[in-house]
């Protein structure tokens, strides 16, 4: 079956067609085959939907020896078992629920390892807010930035970047502030830190073995010591792809979140900006009173049902222009501009989600990942 690529897809951003076509038939030239799972989800990030052969009226891009890719819709996403295989998407047009299509070898369209060419061709960025001095968090942040403190053996602002990476979002822009340099320190030695090394004195030489280095592209950038949120984000106006939205997210916390699903809905409602809202973690028990007797009892419950600014945010480029200043802090003037203006759209999750502002939640998170079943840890 031959498939189509719509040109004509509703708010299409300029040269989405062109950076997919040409993504896809300069990757198909060595292997032969155009892979229709990668170009879905490359799709779904910009927001658009296939169109099958026969459809004379719009203008195409033909899509040869590809497979269908599962489709589901996105907007609200609670985890499953099979999340991570699922390609997040609603056809705007058909509102219609594609069954999933088995590939020339037999398995289900799921989401692939993706490679930096297809990625960078999308020119996405995802900005890490790192620059706080973590004073809840004294007992660690007294000699390291906040996003440096390990959970498992590994800074929390590595487990952030995996997230993304994990959903094939890996050229980053960390904004660096207290004892920043650390930050510059700790990417500069990344793979000398992780892999074992042959040191060759007399030639000045270092060889690295085992090949463990992330595909990450990585930009710290000195956004100051006692800028705002808001300020911080200004400051990396100049690294951010014109006319392309962006990601930002804290440089504190983790959740199990479909980061693909989420910028697909970004780019679906056409706001400016569009927040990751989920339900905070329960600390204490609570109870059901009726008299003096306690009728009921559950440990630590999910909130109230009120959700919250959970970060992991996709913004316009344009919502920069809201921040005027370093004093400006993020979640009060321009989210509550967006908000006013109805321009906020809540990605809701309903999954794991978990800051770390305090020692005892940093312990909570090594406790699960020392588990081995650590919610966050969606990479192999």
């Amino acid at each position: 079956m031959g498939f189509f690529l719509r040109a004509d897809a509703p708010g299409l951003c300029p040269g989405a067609i062109g950076r997919l076509s040409d993504a896809f038939l300069s990757g198909s030239a060595a292997s032969g085959r155009i892979n229709c799972t990668r170009l879905a989800l490359l799709v779904k990030l910009e927001g658009r939907a296939f169109g099958q052969t026969g459809c004379p009226e719009r203008q195409a891009v033909p899509l040869l020896n590809a497979w269908p890719a599962k489709r589901a819709a996105v907007g609200s996403h609670t985890p499953q078992a099979s999340h991570k295989n699922e390609i997040g998407y609603r056809d705007k047009d058909e509102h219609t629920a594609v069954p999933p299509v088995e590939s020339p070898d037999g398995s289900e369209g799921g989401l692939p390892e993706l490679d930096e060419t297809l990625w960078s061709s999308l020119g996405m960025k995802v900005v890490i807010l790192a620059g706080g001095l973590g004073s809840r968090l004294a007992e660690e942040t007294s000699i390291r930035p906040k996003p440096l403190v390990e959970v498992g053996g590994m800074p929390i602002l590595w487990h952030i970047m995996s997230i993304y990476a994990h959903h094939g979002l890996n050229d980053f822009i960390i904004c660096a502030g207290y004892k920043g340099y650390m930050i510059k320190e700790y990417f500069v030695n990344l793979v000398l830190h992780h892999n074992d090394i042959t040191v060759d004195l007399a030639s000045n030489s270092i060889n690295y073995h085992g090949g463990k280095r992330p595909n990450w592209r990585v930009t710290v950038v000195d956004t100051g010591m006692y800028s705002m949120t808001g300020g911080r984000i200004a400051r990396i106006r100049d690294h951010l792809t014109p006319g392309e939205p962006f990601c930002v997210t804290y440089g504190d916390g983790v959740g199990d979140i479909d980061i693909a699903a989420e910028v697909a809905f970004h780019r679906s409602h056409g706001l400016k900006a569009t927040m990751c809202a989920v339900t905070p973690p329960g600390r204490y028990g609570a109870t059901n009173i009726e008299g003096q007797y306690i009728t009921s009892f559950i440990e630590k419950p999910r909130g109230d049902g009120q959700r919250i600014n959970g970060g992991f945010f996709v913004l316009d480029p344009s919502v920069v222009d809201l921040i005027p200043s370093d004093d400006t802090i993020w979640e009060a003037g321009p989210l509550e501009w967006l908000a006013a203006n109805n321009q906020l759209a809540a990605f809701k999750h309903d999954g794991f989600w978990q800051p770390m502002d305090t020692l005892r939640e940093r312990n909570h998170l090594e406790e699960l990942w020392n588990s081995g079943k650590a919610p966050w840890k969606l990479w192999a």
